[in-house]
């Protein structure tokens, strides 16, 4: 599993995070995903070059702030954490809906414990948004064909400095 985010592994950690809490969460609908498109994986970091096959879903972190500094004589601040799932599905609005309530489900859930996002150093996650987007994507041979998308827009807090790993 992921390591803890630390002030100098916001970015990367936090989306490994993401990645590795949905990847146990989900169940990969696609059986044999592997054997069907080499190096595929149902849930992986946005543009990371790996072939997607779908329904799958991507992360990437959008925007990352930070407040001013949380007291006098401290370097600690509060970091806002903006991340963006997409859920995509080819088949139909059903599945991606589907999919993507699995996710919502996932980030109201896992706060606590062993793995979990406050064990990582990430607090108080807020569901933004939820965006539904239909594309058409021409896939050459097959031709043009309807991709459902839900962009769901999350954020996550995280306390840097104070001795925090």
């Amino acid at each position: 599993m992921s390591d803890s985010v630390s002030d100098t592994t916001i970015l990367t950690n936090t989306a490994d995070f993401l990645v590795d809490t949905l990847t146990t969460a989900i169940t990969d609908p696609v059986a044999s995903r592997t054997t069907k498109v080499a190096n595929s994986t149902f849930v992986s970091i946005k543009h990371a070059g790996i072939p997607l096959l779908y329904p799958c879903i991507t992360v990437q972190i959008v925007n990352v702030t930070a407040s001013p500094s949380l007291g006098a004589q401290t370097e600690s601040h509060l970091y806002q954490i903006t991340a963006e799932i997409e859920v995509y599905s080819k088949k139909n609005v059903y599945r991606a809906d589907k999919l993507a309530e699995q996710v919502l489900d996932t980030i109201r859930t896992y706060h606590y414990g062993t793995d979990s996002a406050i064990s990582k150093n990430l607090w108080n996650p807020i569901v933004l948004s939820v965006v539904p987007v239909i594309e058409e994507v021409d896939f050459k041979q097959g031709g043009f064909e309807k991709i459902h998308r839900r962009i769901i827009t999350v954020r996550y807090n995280y306390v840097s400095g104070g001795g925090q790993s």
